[in-house]
């Protein structure tokens, strides 16, 4: 009972305090910190963040894009929880086994001191969100005797899958949609796949009590609105990452881009199986300070 205060009190902490410039932020070229180009074509961008965990504040983001080559990188994780998620092609991760990932939406999460050893295979692309990817060869923190467990690295796969279930927020649940979750419980980083085939989709007003990243995969283009009018809106694409402050209500067009038969985006965050996780719906945009309704978004160097 204690905790459950201590975290409702830090909710409301986060919600209050947080300066408002901080309430939308888009991962796009306004935004990017650095960019360079690894041997065989790799590309590897970065954007900073303010946390490694996305509930509370805009995380880091790393996206890595292989050409020719194989892309590997090994070492311990010493600046917070790093995600890894699949856009396309191909990433394998090296433990006592070899454990490859091939299909969208699959992710890899690195607590804090686990030890990441990873191949991005040629013609894939892979985020890391959460803290900065900076793989130390050494861990330089202590870890207490029988702690171990708490590095481990788990997968979260179409095979291992914990909830799934058609969509119940695309257009109010008349969709052609099927939400894919995991660890949808307080003890891990929630994980939400959505597969949408439903054209001309839309999310109604709604607020989440917690920071959530948005990362469209493939076949997206993702509005996000502050206002009635459907002009005045922030497009997200395919490898467009968004970040949205907790508390901030705004509503969703979802479409399908030309050429694809579907859109599939992940959700970060989205507590699936827990009411206090998940988003508060109203029945039309309520009267926000000026500072909110319009931050500076993607015009907000991070």
């Amino acid at each position: 009972m204690l905790i459950y205060y201590m975290s409702l009190l830090y909710l409301v902490a986060i919600i209050f305090f947080i300066p408002y410039s901080f309430a939308n932020i888009i991962y796009d070229h306004n935004t990017l910190s650095s960019q360079t180009t690894a041997k065989g074509g790799t590309i590897i961008s970065t954007w900073n963040g303010i946390s490694d965990d996305s509930s509370i504040g805009h995380p880091y983001v790393t996206h890595i894009t292989t050409d020719k080559l194989i892309y590997s990188q090994e070492g311990y994780v010493i600046y917070g929880e790093i995600n890894v998620v699949l856009q396309n092609g191909s990433i394998e991760i090296f433990q006592n086994n070899t454990f490859s990932f091939l299909n969208i939406g699959e992710r890899i999460v690195c607590p804090y001191q686990s030890y990441l050893n990873f191949s991005i295979m040629p013609n894939s692309s892979v985020f890391f969100y959460g803290g900065p990817l900076n793989l130390s060869l050494t861990n330089p923190y202590y870890s207490p005797p029988n702690t171990d467990f708490f590095h481990d690295i788990y997968f979260n796969k179409y095979s291992n899958v914990d909830f799934k279930a058609p969509d119940i927020h695309i257009n109010n649940g008349s969709n052609d949609a099927i939400n894919f979750a995991w660890n949808s419980t307080w003890y891990k980083a929630p994980w939400l796949l959505i597969l949408t085939k439903t054209h001309n989709g839309w999310v109604w007003w709604h607020q989440h009590p917690y920071g959530v990243l948005y990362i469209p995969l493939s076949g997206c283009s993702i509005l996000y609105c502050y206002t009635d009018d459907d002009e005045d809106c922030y497009e997200t694409t395919d490898g467009m990452l968004r970040y949205e402050s907790p508390g901030i209500v705004y509503r969703e067009i979802i479409t399908i881009k030309k050429g694809f038969d579907e859109c599939v985006f992940g959700v970060t965050d989205f507590y699936i199986n827990n009411i206090l996780g998940q988003p508060i719906f109203y029945s039309g945009p309520i009267k926000l300070s000026s500072a909110i309704t319009h931050p500076l978004r993607s015009y907000f160097h991070i």
